[in-house]
């Protein structure tokens, strides 16, 4: 799916122009995933709030290399309680006034914070945690996610 939306992208966009994309298969029946990313990881912080595995891109951002394939991850095993993060580079690179980023540690912190509550309120939080640290400042970049939560 990614290789081909890559050279769909590639034939139709302008120089410069390119796309990040995630793409996961759950599978209840054994609590894996199976993760393809073009330019995007996700992070899953374990059900005890440590970050457990980082699931890096199989590939560069859709519409950079017409001939670019993508590889599926290898499949991550998930336990309940677990927490899943699909997120925009948005949120890590958020800016204070004093030129600080965000970064993923504060990420990890939040959401081993809230890792308690539902899916919903886990993501509601990460935004406030961002807000506060921003400091009401000018949001850069788009702040898109996904927060999946592993259930028993």
């Amino acid at each position: 799916i990614l290789t081909r939306c890559n050279r769909l992208i590639c034939k139709r966009s302008l120089d410069g122009q390119f796309a990040v994309l995630s793409l996961g298969r759950l599978q209840a029946n054994n609590r894996s995933l199976v993760y393809g990313g073009a330019g995007e990881e996700i992070l899953i912080v374990g059900h005890s709030g440590e970050l457990k595995h980082k699931v890096h891109s199989s590939g560069y951002p859709l519409g950079l290399m017409d001939d670019g394939e993508y590889e599926p991850s290898s499949t991550v095993s998930l336990e309940p309680g677990d927490v899943l993060l699909f997120l925009t580079d948005g949120f890590r690179e958020a800016m204070n006034r004093s030129d600080e980023l965000f970064g993923e540690s504060r990420i990890v912190e939040s959401i081993a914070a809230n890792r308690h509550s539902c899916a919903r309120e886990i993501f509601q939080a990460l935004r406030r945690s961002v807000e506060k640290f921003v400091e009401n400042g000018l949001q850069q970049d788009d702040m898109t996610g996904i927060v999946v939560k592993v259930l028993d």
